[in-house]
């Protein structure tokens, strides 16, 4: 089974408001790195929006992703349901625990 990775930088909303539901995906911004997807995230959000930092996992099945949570990324991936899906390797947490 071939398994890809890659930082995304979500633009999503803020707060609910202006037609839009709090936490709406407005924008993506894939990085090849983390160190890279922190320097956008560190940067100012569109007005009403925040930048989230994303780990998404494909594979050969679906789509899962990784949310960091206060600054860590978490052991496993979240499918499309919410359920735990794909262990995410330990180089992508080092990566984060080491900026």
């Amino acid at each position: 089974m071939t398994v890809n990775y890659e930082w995304d930088v979500e633009t999503v909303t803020a707060a609910e408001g202006a037609g839009r539901e709090e936490k709406e995906v407005l924008d993506h911004r894939f990085c090849t790195s983390y160190v890279q997807a922190r320097k956008i995230a560190d940067g100012t959000a569109p007005e009403g929006c925040r930048y989230e930092i994303v780990l998404v996992r494909d594979d050969d099945d679906r789509r899962s992703w990784a949310y960091l949570i206060d600054g860590v990324l978490p052991d496993y991936a979240e499918d499309a349901n919410g359920d735990d899906y794909g262990k995410i390797p330990k180089r992508f947490r080092d990566e984060v625990a080491e900026t």
